[in-house]
Formats: structure tokens, C-alpha cells, sequence
């Protein structure tokens, strides 16, 4: 459970994506944002807007380990995941595949996605169009794209 329920970090929160920590319910919808909500999704955090209610179902062991659930879309699943996401899998998934740059094309698309935060314009508290992402045809690594 939340150290503080109610208020997580956004690192706490794809920190737990990325280790599987948390599911989709089968009767869920799959992920369905284009690249441009990404961007906005990040464009509302960088400016502390209201970005939405996250709803959880946290599991027993036995729950967990029922064959009904689905990883993060792009995300590995753990054997033991704490967590169902009732609401908010394709903001944590946005968040997820822009900060992990996972080895996986975008949703319905058929290129890999990379998303970047200029500097200059958050620095400058000039937050429209500060997120952008490019594509192409091949995976970049984040080594890579250093």
C-alpha cells in the first residue's frame, strides 16, 4: 500500500510498472493513446495540472496468481503482482513506454516511438510543445539516443 494513499509520485508509479508490480483486468480495454496524448499527459505533470484518478484493486496472493490478468501494456508482469489497474493503464503505460523506451513498436502504429522534454522550454516554463516524440522504423536504445 501507498505510504501516503491518495498522493503517489510518478516515479514511485512507473517504478512499479517497470517491475510488473501491477495488472489489467481481462474485461479492461487494451492501450489505445496515440503519441500526441503522451505529450499532453506529460505537458499536464510538468505544469501540475489535475492529470486524473488512478484506481487500484490491490490483490491477495491467491488473486494474483489467477490466470485473468494482463501486464502493462509494454511492461514485463511479475509473478506476484500487488495491483490491479481498475482506472489509469494508458496513463501508466504512456508514462511507462516514454521514460523505459521499451524494444516494442507503439500501439497501432508500425514504428518505435521515442519521446523527448526539451530543456530550455521547461525551463522557461514554456510547456506547450516542450514534450514531442519522434519515429522510425528501426528500435533506438536509450544509448543510442544520448
Amino acid at each position: 500500500m501507498a505510504e501516503n494513499p491518495g498522493k503517489e509520485t510518478v516515479y514511485n508509479l512507473v517504478n512499479k510498472v517497470s517491475k510488473g508490480h501491477y495488472v489489467i483486468p481481462h474485461f479492461q480495454r487494451g492501450y489505445e493513446w496515440n503519441p500526441s496524448m503522451v505529450c499532453d499527459l506529460f505537458e499536464s505533470i510538468l505544469q501540475d495540472y489535475y492529470a486524473g484518478l488512478l484506481l487500484f484493486w490491490e490483490l491477495d496472493l491467491e488473486e494474483a496468481h489467477k490466470e485473468m490478468w494482463d501486464p502493462v501494456w509494454g511492461a514485463p508482469r511479475s509473478k506476484h503482482p500487488s495491483e490491479a489497474i481498475l482506472d489509469g493503464q494508458q496513463r501508466l503505460a504512456s508514462l511507462y513506454y516514454a521514460i523505459y523506451n521499451p524494444k516494442r513498436k507503439f500501439p497501432n502504429r508500425k514504428s518505435y516511438y521515442q519521446f523527448f522534454l526539451n530543456l530550455d522550454r521547461v525551463l522557461n516554463e514554456d510547456y506547450d510543445e516542450a514534450v514531442f516524440y519522434k519515429y522510425s522504423s528501426r528500435y533506438h536504445s536509450l544509448e543510442e539516443l544520448k
